[in-house]
């Protein structure tokens, strides 16, 4: 089968997102097509063959972009940057405006979903995904299947609805800096960090779970580390999924 044929157009002619079982029903022809090619072609090779012969390579990778589409997927699993949380917050416009447009209401619009598994990055970042999240009209679940640390787990408190695997583990603290400047400009960006940023991290933590403020004052000073049972006690996540 051509590369060409196993593109599969997801929009139609007016650039409007064509009817969703259509698009899988295709994939599923596509697919099935290629599991009789590739009978086809262990009848006639090795299975050496499919990995060293370049013409018998399939690249899936569109067709997973494709699933991931459809089922509202966005996948947060690197250090948490500028750039990452700025494509999400671009993803979770395109599918709001999506519904506002088809006139769905709020109560059954399908949930947008954000899988986590980040040690976490830039705190400023994640705010930015963080507001988009709290003012969407279309509920974004939050799932954690790994890692979900300081900057990735304010992400995954903020959750509509907030899943997590058994054996994730999530982080609170107070974050880490590196600064290179002059003296009072590294003095200037510490007060504000102190006076606005962990005073911002603090209230929305206290918001968003079941922490107390005495535990929060005691413990986040350090790394407090959290199981996935922890997370539920506290309320950082709503359920364990297959708990």
């Amino acid at each position: 089968m051509k590369t060409e044929d196993m593109a599969i157009n997801i929009f139609d002619e007016n650039g409007g997102l064509r009817d969703k079982e259509t698009v899988l029903k295709e994939m599923a022809k596509v697919y099935d097509d290629l599991a009789e090619e590739q009978k086809s072609i262990e009848n006639e090779f090795s299975s050496s063959d499919l990995f060293t012969t370049p013409e018998l390579q399939v690249d899936i990778s569109k067709t997973f972009e494709t699933h991931d589409f459809y089922c509202r997927n966005i996948y947060i699993t690197e250090e948490i940057t500028d750039e990452l949380c700025l494509g999400a917050c671009k993803a979770i416009d395109f599918y709001e405006d999506t519904d506002n447009k088809d006139g769905i209401s709020a109560e059954e619009r399908k949930p947008i979903n954000i899988i986590i598994h980040s040690c976490g990055g830039s705190i400023l970042a994640a705010y930015t995904l963080i507001d988009k999240m709290k003012t969407s009209s279309t509920p974004i679940n939050t799932i954690t299947i790994g890692e979900a640390a300081s900057a990735a787990c304010l992400i995954a408190i903020s959750g509509t609805k907030r899943f997590a695997n058994k054996h994730s583990s999530f982080l609170i603290h107070q974050g880490q800096a590196s600064i290179s400047n002059e003296a009072g400009k590294v003095v200037d960006w510490l007060k504000y960090y102190d006076d606005t940023i962990l005073k911002q991290m603090k209230e929305h933590i206290l918001e968003d779970t079941k922490i107390s403020k005495a535990d929060y004052d005691s413990k986040v000073r350090e790394d407090w580390y959290l199981t996935a049972n922890e997370a539920l006690k506290y309320g950082l996540i709503d359920e364990i999924i297959g708990g």
